[in-house]
């Protein structure tokens, strides 16, 4: 949530926590205008009556509503008028003349106070009655149309190891990968061998270049001891499993094979690929404006439009396809059709895993605080069925990455590897129910 002060929010969220409910972004904006408002009027207006019944020797409980309640509308106006500056000239021409309305009635008003008879001392009452069933009626308001939080469900059992990624001397550039390479940096070969393999150092050279190196390892999945290491040249390193059982690593369009023990197989080659980008697979298409399109034989059909852009394609095998966008994703078949869906109030999304028998996928859902720069508040992985869309648990990270966690399921999905900064966790899933 960009604008809005992180001290404020989390007190809102701590609030709502204790009953297990969430806000949406807007909502707890307007809750947080709303109280720097009634704080700053409440401040404002209090000297203001203290220095008025100071000079004029009286003091008037009535006044002292009169001038907050005046100073509220005041400090209303005037962010409406910092909004209104979006809206042209005519806008703010009207959000001023109200301003000048405003501060003028006030001051006449709490002249008048002080010579204030009952009808108006009743009035002001009567007033502060109604400012407080409205306080009421607005909490209210706020907790039915706040959500129940999401409960997934989380592991009983811990991890089954945790592997130092110290102990290889291999140390992550850039303090560790970003959401776009966090899931091809790590890798399982078979459910027995779990590899890695990121860029580690980047030396400055001459006219202007650099050296790039990249590290890759492997781990015994069944103890968590390191197999073996070598270091390559290049950046931007991929690693992949192959159904043969052994490990693919490309650092720049050239692909060399490695045996678990990372002997070299054969030459590097150019490998044919399908041809498909984060925006397009098959018949599936995504544009800036946040929609997502099918094209068949029949023409273009519009299948979703999600708030905000940013829609990624993810292909799950061949028939399965996962849209990832903001708050939510969505699961669909070959053909187009949805087959499931799930949308967050606060946190994003971002694919992170599938099975080689894709049978099962996970996300990476977030949750980022306000700063410059803006830092990983929460992060957790979820395992999902591929056939049917449904939560199967969730993994809270820990320790927080930088950007997002890496993240890997073995060919039979039930290991899910977890690293970030300098561990890497591996935990048990349930096991695959057959239909």
């Amino acid at each position: 949530m960009i604008g809005w002060g992180d001290i404020q929010e989390h007190l809102i969220r701590a609030m709502l926590h204790a009953t297990h409910r969430e806000l949406s972004e807007r909502l707890v904006g307007a809750l947080i205008a709303a109280s720097v408002i009634g704080f700053g009027a409440a401040a404002v207006g209090s000297l203001i009556w203290i220095s008025v019944s100071v000079l004029t020797n009286r003091w008037r409980g009535q006044m002292l509503l009169v001038v907050c309640t005046s100073c509220a509308i005041l400090s209303g106006l005037f962010w409406g008028g910092l909004f209104g500056l979006s809206s042209g000239g005519a806008g703010f021409i009207i959000v001023g003349l109200l301003l000048t309305f405003v501060s003028g009635f006030a001051f006449a008003l709490a002249v008048e106070m002080n010579a204030a008879t009952p009808v108006v001392s009743f009035v002001f009452r009567l007033a502060s009655a109604v400012v407080l069933l409205a306080v009421i009626g607005g909490g209210s308001l706020v907790i039915a149309r706040s959500v129940p939080e999401k409960r997934l469900p989380i592991l009983e059992t811990g991890p089954i190891w945790t592997f130092d990624l110290v102990s290889t001397g291999c140390r992550p550039v850039w303090g560790g990968p970003d959401s776009s390479s966090a899931a091809n940096e790590i890798a399982f070969a078979t459910n027995e061998r779990l590899g890695m393999a990121f860029e580690t150092v980047a030396t400055p050279l001459a006219n202007n270049k650099w050296e790039y190196r990249s590290c890759v390892f492997t781990v015994d999945v069944k103890s968590g001891a390191q197999v073996a290491q070598v270091s390559i040249d290049g950046t931007q390193p991929i690693i992949k499993g192959t159904a043969g059982g052994n490990f693919k690593v490309s650092t720049g369009g050239m692909w060399t094979t490695y045996t678990p023990e990372l002997k070299q197989i054969g030459e590097p080659e150019k490998e044919a690929s399908e041809n498909w980008t984060a925006a397009k697979w098959h018949n599936f298409r995504s544009d800036l404006s946040g929609k997502l399109w099918f094209e068949s034989d029949t023409g273009t059909e519009l299948l979703a439009e999600y708030p905000g852009g940013g829609v990624f394609i993810h292909p799950l095998g061949t028939d399965r396809v996962l849209v990832t966008a903001g708050h939510q994703f969505a699961l669909f078949r070959t053909d187009g059709s949805q087959i499931s869906t799930e949308r967050f109030t606060r946190e994003g999304v971002n694919f992170a895993a599938v099975s080689a028998n894709h049978h099962r996928f996970a996300v990476a859902v977030y949750l980022r605080g306000v700063g410059d720069p803006s830092y990983l508040e929460e992060e957790k992985i979820i395992v999902y069925d591929g056939g049917t869309g449904k939560v199967i648990a969730s993994v809270p990270s820990d320790p927080l990455p930088r950007t997002q966690s890496w993240a890997a399921l073995s060919p039979d999905g039930t290991l899910l590897a977890v690293g970030a900064q300098n561990s890497l966790r591996l935990f048990r899933l349930p096991p695959q129910v057959q239909p």
